[in-house]
């Protein structure tokens, strides 16, 4: 409670920036989640900016469309989440028996040519990467039998590590 009275305190008087300092800590999944929302109706209705601080990497990448890692009061990089994204390379797999009439269906249905096919099974979706489960309505709307569909790319977490090690 004291970490949603503290960001109610923060927005009373219709800030354009918010600094937070690990705001969800000692907050439970439902309540992490609720104030994940709050922070994008925040920024989308209100044009708030929010800098989050938090070591808690999965949760940032929920909610920011910015990153900037900082190792011992260092900036290392500055990243947008598209950006972080392609360097993670972060898709969608999705494994089709049809994957020419499934790629018909991406461009017409979800409006997207942001994808490869690998090979006569697979294709590797770079939009909608936190709605795969429209991707996966759409094709079945569509007769497509998909055999598996999953998120696939290095973690926020990975790449984190791999600035750091860069930086030593």
């Amino acid at each position: 409670m004291k970490q949603r009275l503290g960001i109610a305190f923060a927005i009373l008087d219709n800030p354009d920036f918010i600094i937070l300092d690990e705001p969800i800590n000692g907050l439970d999944p439902i309540g992490i989640s609720e104030l994940r929302d709050i922070f994008k109706r925040l920024n989308e209705e209100r044009n708030i900016t929010i800098l989050i601080s938090s070591h808690i990497l999965n949760e940032l990448y929920l909610v920011a469309n910015k990153f900037c890692i900082i190792e011992k009061g260092k900036v290392l990089k500055e990243i947008t989440k598209e950006k972080l994204d392609e360097e993670c390379n972060k898709c969608i797999v999705i494994k089709v028996q049809e994957v020419k009439k499934a790629s018909v269906i991406l461009e017409q249905e979800l409006n997207t040519k942001n994808y490869k096919i690998l090979n006569n099974s697979e294709i590797r979706l770079y939009d909608y990467l936190e709605n795969s489960s429209k991707v996966n309505k759409t094709l079945i709307k569509n007769d497509i039998d998909v055999i598996s569909l999953y998120e696939a790319g290095i973690t926020l977490e990975d790449y984190f590590k791999s600035i750091i090690k860069e930086e030593a």
